[in-house]
């Protein structure tokens, strides 16, 4: 069977897609489990999305630069979603006002959390990554409101650099979407200037029974004579029973 692979070069790292080109999809199925299937690509839709805020981040951050961490006190607490929306937007605008002519290398992404778990509310919050044009003190020191002597913080801020690890920053991206599965709980965006990953695709003819037996799959002497320049992290084989099919990811990292 043809299967495609691609390579997704995110920054330093590197993840690689071994999926099916063609997919039979099953024309009769019980509605009990449509109902299972519909769950099941439920997880993978959710796992695809926050995968990707993944490799975006990935491709436009380093460890100079910022996680935010932004909040609201009872005095300023906004009332409404788009009144949020509004505040943040206000701080954004500040951001760019401090930095003059340097605004147009502001790079971020804002992810604001409006409902919890059952769609239950939760206090309005924003978690902004940033590139480092500020320091961590002026980030904190711009989510204020009024100007001079009238100037208030609008809540609880922190700036923290972000801590990178074999794999990423997969737990922060978990921390900041672990709502993203119910709808309009999360919403994330970014500035216009983020470079999305390069990707090469190409095809590749796998059996599934050869990927059953694929037995260099965990092999990091393998992988990294395969892939030149890149050091083995992790991999993994998985059969997706909504298609009956197997799928391989491998995640790598460029060597030093």
């Amino acid at each position: 069977m043809i299967y495609k692979q691609k390579k997704i070069y995110c920054g330093k790292y590197l993840e690689i897609d071994i999926t099916p080109s063609f997919i039979k999809r099953v024309a009769s199925m019980d509605k009990t489990k449509k109902l299972m299937c519909l769950e099941k690509q439920k997880i993978i839709n959710d796992k695809n999305s926050k995968r990707k805020l993944h490799q975006v981040i990935l491709n436009n951050f380093d460890d100079r630069c910022f996680h935010l961490s932004l909040t609201y006190s009872d005095e300023f607490f906004p009332k409404t979603e788009e009144e949020a929306t509004k505040v943040i937007n206000n701080y954004i605008r500040r951001i760019k006002t401090k930095l003059k002519d340097k605004s147009k290398d502001f790079k971020y992404i804002l992810v604001t959390e409006v409902k919890g778990k059952e769609g239950e509310p939760v206090r309005i919050h924003h978690h902004m990554i940033v590139n480092d044009l500020l320091s961590r003190d002026e980030y904190e020191n711009l989510w204020v409101t009024g100007k001079g002597k009238n100037k208030k913080p609008l809540g609880y801020t922190n700036a923290d650099r972000l801590q990178f690890n074999e794999e990423g920053l997969k737990e922060l991206v978990n921390y900041i979407c672990k709502n993203a599965n119910n709808k309009h709980s999360k919403k994330w965006t970014g500035s216009q200037n983020l470079k999305r990953p390069y990707i090469e695709k190409e095809p590749i003819i796998l059996s599934n029974n050869k990927i059953r037996n694929f037995n260099t799959i965990n092999e990091k002497e393998y992988w990294e004579k395969k892939i030149k320049g890149y050091r083995f992290i992790k991999s993994e084989i998985k059969y997706n029973e909504i298609v009956g099919k197997y799928y391989i990811y491998l995640n790598m990292i460029k060597k030093e």
